[in-house]
């Protein structure tokens, strides 16, 4: 098998798992274009170690691809199509400095307080009110951006306590129970807006 239907299968089985997996698959891709339409069983560790020191590749990017690699060779050593990974030797996992934030009470009462203030500028293009119900609903649901701008009216089901989450990134939706403080909140954000054809932005 070549590299380029090698490519598609595995695009294909693991899309059909549920999610795009975009990010991987234009890895794989680029490793194409680099290297070639050659037989699996012909790539070697030289051709794929340039495609993984890219110029401007970081230390997380470089893992990272390196994972989608291995992952991709080994479903087809699994299948018998090559007998060994053409992978360099992985190096350490880089340092993580992220360190996440949690606001406090005191914090949040001033964010939601600028939020009616920052929103008042003709510029915004979310009205005050409407910013910050997006913001306690992120604040009450832990949702995603994408998931919380992509809710319609529909996706809230009041008498439930429901809603139906969607995101660009999964292809199946989820759904999660509207605690008592937030189902006030939407409930008078809607009564409010009901003749809005979105609940966020118009939330």
């Amino acid at each position: 098998m070549k590299l380029q239907k090698g490519i598609e299968v595995y695009i294909e089985t693991r899309q059909s798992e549920g999610a795009p997996w975009t990010k991987g698959a234009q890895s794989l891709r680029s490793l194409y274009r680099q290297v070639g339409d050659l037989p699996l069983d012909r790539i070697r560790v030289d051709q794929v170690a340039p495609f993984l020191d890219g110029p401007l590749t970081s230390a997380a990017t470089w893992y990272n691809k390196y994972c989608v690699l291995r992952q991709f060779f080994c479903y087809w050593e699994a299948r018998k199509e090559i007998y060994r990974l053409p992978l360099p030797p992985l190096r350490r996992f880089p340092v993580q400095t992220f360190v996440p934030y949690v606001y406090s009470r005191t914090e949040l009462r001033r964010l939601l307080v600028a939020a009616g203030i920052t929103q008042r500028d003709l510029n915004s293009v979310i009205g005050p009110r409407t910013f910050r119900t997006l913001l306690l609903f992120l604040y009450g649901t832990g949702a995603g951006l994408s998931e919380a701008v992509q809710l319609e009216r529909d996706d809230v089901d009041f008498r439930r306590r429901r809603i139906t989450l969607r995101s660009s990134v999964a292809r199946c939706a989820r759904e999660i129970p509207i605690g008592s403080d937030l189902y006030d909140i939407l409930l008078k954000y809607h009564r409010t807006h009901h003749q809005q054809e979105a609940m966020i932005p118009a939330l």
